[in-house]
């Protein structure tokens, strides 16, 4: 007399509809995928009626249904799928599968103006996470341009969603204003180099925090300040009228054509501002024009100053 083992026929009917989807996801992976996520309890329905059926026809033959270790073991696999999916669906794992299957990485530019009041006496730049290409200009706003990486399933998602996110952060406090880059930025989305047009008239104090700067300027008509650590490449204009002082580990790390004046010990005060006394810095300092306008670089770990003919 033969017996069926529970779970023998759901199984087959497992293997056979997922070969099929394997199959077709060789066309169509998310599709595929995306339907086995939202169809799973199917499993559990399938191995339901295989009971219910096989009980109801064979118990008239005397044959039955037989549950020994094998189908135990069926059932329990059966079972466990379905809680494993079950468990991804609650955690939000299936959903992050559909979306890593059905997304795919853009490049999205992005851009942004900052007008600047007019009584604003100095611009706090820090990068974030990219390198940064500054230049400046005559004008009277602050434009920055960047790069974002973003996962969608389309370029017009990805812009979308570019475009609810801030490329920039603001905070004024009394005549200064603080900018920071990249900090609102949804967690997947990666920022990649940032291109600033700065005013030439106003005081900018840039920190790199590890990340590396070129640094164009047409003119110099305000102090500027540098801080690292990170590398930084500067080209002054011709007829620029600053003073430059250099803050560094060592003179190994400085380049370019300043006639530089090298002091191996600052003065006191200004080994503090390098790293609170912790290190003794070397000094460099050179003067252009008049030397009217300051331009402190500290603490950067290679710096190429070029002063153009």
């Amino acid at each position: 007399m033969r017996q069926w083992r529970v779970g023998t026929l759901t199984m087959g009917l497992v293997l056979v509809l997922s070969g099929i989807g394997l199959l077709y996801a060789q066309f169509d992976r998310a599709g595929a995928v995306g339907s086995l996520l939202q169809w799973w309890p199917v499993i559990f329905v399938l191995l339901g009626i295989e009971v219910l059926v096989q009980n109801y026809w064979k118990k008239d033959e005397g044959s039955g249904l037989r549950y020994d270790i094998l189908s135990i073991i069926i059932v329990f696999f059966i079972v466990m799928t379905g809680l494993g999916l079950h468990t991804m669906s609650e955690l939000g794992l299936s959903q992050a599968i559909h979306n890593q299957i059905n997304q795919q990485l853009f490049s999205v530019p992005a851009a942004q103006e900052v007008p600047l009041d007019p009584e604003l006496k100095k611009v706090v730049l820090e990068t974030g996470n990219g390198n940064v290409k500054l230049s400046t200009h005559s004008g009277s706003s602050i434009l920055a341009r960047s790069t974002i990486k973003v996962r969608a399933e389309s370029s017009e998602q990805a812009s979308a969603r570019v475009d609810q996110n801030t490329l920039l952060t603001r905070q004024k406090a009394g005549n200064t204003l603080y900018l920071g880059f990249g900090s609102t930025l949804d967690s997947d989305m990666v920022q990649y180099d940032l291109s600033l047009l700065v005013p030439n008239n106003i005081a900018v104090q840039l920190g790199l925090d590890g990340n590396s700067a070129e640094i164009d300027l047409d003119s110099v008509k305000n102090d500027w300040k540098i801080n690292g650590p990170g590398r930084c490449a500067i080209n002054l204009p011709t007829a620029a009228d600053v003073t430059v002082t250099a803050l560094l580990k060592d003179e190994k790390y400085l380049h370019g054509n300043l006639a530089w004046n090298i002091t191996p010990s600052p003065s006191t005060a200004r080994q503090e501002e390098y790293d609170q006394g912790r290190e003794q810095p070397m000094q460099a300092q050179a003067k252009l024009g008049n030397g009217t306008h300051r331009l402190d670089v500290i603490g950067i770990d290679d710096l190429t100053i070029n002063h153009l003919p």
